[in-house]
């Protein structure tokens, strides 16, 4: 099976936090699953922890070679990508009241 983790589910698992399903941690570490990671979920730890929206608890270095260690690839965004993301609507975010 071929998965795709997202940044959360990818942190969480890193940094071993119970926030991760008991299943969700098992479908990882099944060596007969293909996991990936996408390189803006990366990019995407970096800008949350510059701007204080999150704190790391190893250093970005760390989570590289943990990454490797778990044998987790990452995709990369090509141009293609991008010009195919440019294509599609932009969802509006609208305003939903938090009480009646």
């Amino acid at each position: 099976m071929k998965l795709l983790l997202d940044t959360h589910t990818l942190l969480w698992f890193i940094e071993g936090n119970n926030l991760l399903s008991e299943k969700a941690k098992l479908l990882i570490e099944d060596l007969d699953n293909e996991i990936f990671i996408s390189s803006i979920s990366l990019f995407e730890l970096i800008i949350n922890e510059k701007i204080g929206k999150m704190r790391l608890n190893k250093p970005l270095t760390e989570i590289f070679t943990d990454i490797k260690i778990a044998d987790i690839c990452t995709l990369t965004i090509s141009n293609s990508h991008l010009l195919e993301y440019q294509k599609s609507p932009f969802p509006r975010i609208t305003e939903i009241p938090l009480t009646d």
